[in-house]
């Protein structure tokens, strides 16, 4: 289930931006075979599964898309309409049998939908699938099936590449009980060694086990025939395999007449459907051949072997599938295992032994390298996260009547699974937001001079040990005296403080619970409504929220989030004699003054930086712990977005690699703290949270 669950959102997720490309470009048929073989997919794992709901839909779904593929429907917008529907029928069903509650959703319209465009558009009878090719061919092998012209093309094609081509015939055991789960699992080892392009049964009788105990594949690989043989043997029932050569000379006259039958009547059923699993390398079919359902890959990658062939082992084991808690259990130990280091490297300093000194470095080292790899197990690129956006944005935009252009930039970026997990839900916020209030309709638009169609870009970047993630937008931008008189009328400042507050300070009235400037709340969004939670969730992963605004120009909110959340680069202080830790994301420089140097500008206490004068933040009051008078004052300069911070420390111990600890749910969320380490003496230190003190 766990295995069905996440492929199928694979498929699913393909399936819509397949769609939206479709969308755009109706005339590139290679994407409709895309599909189709994305939507075979997925209907051959639900039938498996038992899903006979599923399965329906997607057969259906596929009957549409053939009529796409083989140009006897055009791509309309009713047509992508109902399509996308569909996705988004596939995708609750998807999340109803995670929770458990099956696939039992209604979809007869969507299926009546689908049957009565197949039923509009087909009059005539199908030409016969396994027509004789020749009458050589006919007394040859009389009593087997023949390819079709889609299948012969593309072996053809692969042939003249330097590919091989075979005509496989597979025997089950007569006794076999499950018949369509053995066959899945053949085609599924041969996708592993190259590409289907067709099959006797159909791909519905095949899966429906409309046959008796045997079936024939067509296939192009660069694998040999004995390899192709021991491959499918490997399958549980299986008795017996003949795999045969594909000799495109002897089915030239096969061609011709299938070619003939085909301009007579050029229709395909809906029930005569060759089985298609993706390509090992994607490879699109050409718009000479537009029936094909795939092509064969393309020969560049070199052979394995000195053979000339590709063996078993390059094709596959290329990934593995591992469930998240797994390596969230390792990193926890790596963490156990990092601590451990540092207090070997404390013994190791009091003995002074070389041999035990020489050891530790080596471990020292050896740990790095583990560390640093299960971290890069955990990073997956943005463009995970990013994908759902389009298709969530194509709808949105339809029910707001509003023109959006689309711009995604920074898709390679990386980020931690559990952090872009968490943050998923949050930028579907801020993109609903920026949709719904922030863009003007497109006939305001074009009475402002701005083009009517809007622009929403949202992009991703790496800035030393953080990711940063913004969403922009050119719409109407936020209302700074708007958002004044709210927080007047709320009792969150005064009509005279309000004029001293800068944008940046306004804007963050945003991110109060319960605060909105939107007139009418709908039920897409309010901007402000829910922003709290986004500030709330975003500062518990470590990270931070801004907001810039131009009224009239438009609005961008800026996310800064770790890179990882578990180990951390810190600089260890001292104050008040108890050792704290401050992550070195924020920190700038350490700096030293004459403690007479403090200046006092408007009941705030100043000291010199790079030419300026920056506010002093006293760590000794706000930890209350006792000061000690000294004649220099040691502080650290700590920046968030363009305003820095200098925090008083009675000194500095260096850095250290530190692995965060929460501090607990009695604890929870306390200002100014993100969380605790253990310190290689088996002591914990707090660690602060700078970035929190610039607000303050």
């Amino acid at each position: 289930m766990e295995m069905f669950l996440s492929e199928s959102y694979e498929h699913l997720e393909s399936l819509n931006q397949l769609l939206l490309q479709l969308e755009q470009s109706p005339e590139e048929i290679e994407v409709v075979h895309e599909m189709f073989r994305a939507a075979h997919t997925l209907k051959g794992m639900s039938a498996t599964m038992g899903f006979e709901n599923m399965a329906e839909l997607t057969h259906q779904m596929e009957n549409v898309m053939d009529m796409l593929r083989n140009r006897q429907v055009a791509v309309t917008t009713p047509i992508l309409d109902t399509l996308f529907a569909c996705a988004s029928t596939l995708e609750a069903m998807l999340q109803s049998i995670e929770a458990g509650a099956g696939d039992g959703m209604d979809t007869t319209q969507l299926v009546a939908q689908l049957k009565a465009i197949v039923s509009g558009e087909f009059q005539q009878a199908a030409p016969e699938a396994d027509t004789p090719a020749t009458e050589q061919a006919a007394e040859r092998d009389s009593d087997l099936p023949k390819p079709e012209e889609a299948a012969l093309s593309v072996m053809k094609e692969a042939v003249d590449q330097g590919l091989f081509a075979y005509q496989i015939k597979v025997v089950l055991d007569e006794k076999t009980a499950l018949k369509s789960v053995r066959a899945y699992m053949v085609f599924r080892n041969l996708e592993e060694m190259g590409t289907i392009v067709g099959s006797y049964p159909a791909a519905d009788d095949i899966e429906q086990e409309k046959f008796d105990n045997w079936f024939m594949i067509w296939f192009v690989s660069t694998s040999s025939e004995e390899e192709v043989r021991v491959e499918i043997m490997d399958v549980l029932d299986v008795v017996d395999v003949s795999v045969q050569p594909f000799h495109p000379k002897l089915e030239n006259r096969m061609a011709e007449k299938q070619v003939s039958a085909a301009a007579a009547s050029p229709q395909v059923a809906p029930d005569k459907k060759e089985v298609t699993v993706p390509p090992v390398q994607t490879a699109k079919p050409s718009e000479a051949k537009p029936s094909a359902s795939a092509s064969p890959p393309p020969p560049k990658k070199p052979p394995m072997t000195g053979t000339g062939k590709t063996t078993k082992s390059s094709t596959r084991n290329q990934t593995l599938r591992v469930d998240i808690g797994r390596i969230d259990r390792l990193m926890n130990m790596i963490s156990e295992v990092v601590i451990d280091r540092s207090r070997l490297s404390l013994i190791s300093s009091r003995i002074n032994d070389p041999e035990l000194t020489e050891t530790v470095d080596h471990l020292h080292r050896l740990v790095g390298e583990l560390q640093d790899i299960v971290l890069k197990l955990r990073m997956v690129p943005i463009e995970n996260m990013f994908n759902r956006f389009p298709r969530m944005i194509r709808d949105l935009t339809k029910e707001l009547h509003k023109q959006v252009e689309l711009e995604m930039r920074g898709w390679e970026t990386e980020l931690d699974r559990t952090i872009m997990d968490e943050i998923s839900d949050l930028m579907v916020h801020l993109i609903r937001n920026s949709l719904d209030h922030g863009f003007e309709p497109p006939e305001v638009r074009r009475e402002l001079g701005k083009p009517e169609t809007g622009k929403l870009v949202i992009a991703a970047y790496q800035r030393g040990n953080s990711v940063i993630i913004e969403v922009s937008d050119d719409g109407r931008g936020i209302d700074r005296e708007a958002v004044l008189k709210k927080a007047i009328e709320k009792g969150l400042t005064t009509p005279e403080e309000a004029q001293l507050l800068s944008d940046t300070q306004v804007f963050q009235f945003l991110f109060l619970a319960g605060f909105s400037t939107a007139k009418q709340v709908s039920d897409i969004s309010g901007r402000g409504v829910g922003l709290d939670a986004v500030k709330t969730k975003i500062e518990s992963l470590g990270g931070s929220v801004y907001v810039h605004s131009t009224l009239g120009q438009g609005t961008t909110f800026s996310i800064e989030l770790p890179l990882t959340m578990s180990i951390i680069q810190a600089l260890l202080v001292k104050v008040g004699g108890e050792t704290y830790a401050l992550p070195l994301t924020n920190v700038i420089e350490i700096a030293q003054v004459p403690a007479h140097a403090v200046k006092q500008v408007h009941h705030v206490e100043m000291v010199p930086f790079r030419g300026d004068w920056i506010p002093l933040f006293r760590l000794h009051h706000f930890l209350e712990l006792e000061v000690t008078p000294q004649e220099d004052l040691v502080y650290i300069v700590i920046q968030r977005e363009n305003k820095y911070l200098a925090l008083q420390v009675d000194e500095t111990l260096g850095e250290e690699e530190i692995v965060v600890k929460s501090l607990g749910n009695y604890l929870g969320s306390r200002f100014g703290f993100a969380g605790a380490t253990i310190m290689g003496d088996g002591n914990v230190a707090l660690i602060l949270d700078g970035a929190q003190f610039v607000q303050v």
